[in-house]
């Protein structure tokens, strides 16, 4: 197995040195920025969850990868029980907008989290990062009937957590989402 020691020496200086964090924590929804034990706590946390669950399963997701066949998607070994712990631990919405049912931390420590996961295992940060990206799209533009619909099962983690694969997809679908792609105008 890899090792892996999240830096949280340097992330500490980067954040309090490099930052300026006291002016970072002065914006909106940054306040949590000005609490260094609270960050620093959130920080050990995520370095633990990335050092003791994430990095276990990085090289046997590199050898096994996911498979896709007509009943549906499987991912490596160990990817599920990682991802259903990243859910229960609430890391999956962490930079989610509390109004959407996420902890609306700070993009900065958010950032930070971040590369610790990833740094650990790349592969698995997909899931959860294209995730974050379909919130962040969904309620963005979505009306009320599909943000209602889809956004709770996206910010809880539900729809990975469940590994109930689309049929008609092959893959983790959201129910029969209707899109189209055109020319506006």
């Amino acid at each position: 197995m890899s090792s892996y020691s999240a830096p949280l020496e340097d992330i500490h200086f980067v954040l309090n040195e490099l930052s300026d964090i006291g002016h970072v924590a002065g914006l909106p929804s940054a306040e949590a920025l000005a609490q260094p034990d609270l960050t620093g706590a959130i920080l050990e946390q995520a370095a633990r969850f990335a050092e003791q669950v994430l990095l276990p399963v990085d090289a046997i997701g590199d050898r096994h990868g996911a498979r896709w066949s007509l009943e549906g998607v499987t991912t490596a070994p160990g990817f599920l029980g990682a991802y259903q712990q990243f859910t229960a631990a609430g890391w999956n919405n962490i930079e989610i907008a509390t109004e959407l049912g996420g902890q609306g931390l700070p993009t900065l420590l958010c950032a930070a989290i971040e590369e610790v996961f990833t740094s650990a295992n790349k592969s698995f940060c997909f899931c959860p990062g294209l995730t974050a990206f379909a919130v962040k799209a969904l309620a963005a533009s979505a009306d009320e009937a599909v943000r209602s619909r889809f956004l709770p099962k996206l910010v809880s983690g539900e729809v990975g957590r469940n590994h109930e694969p689309d049929r008609t997809t092959g893959g983790f679908g959201c129910g029969g989402i209707a899109h189209s792609c055109g020319r506006n105008g």
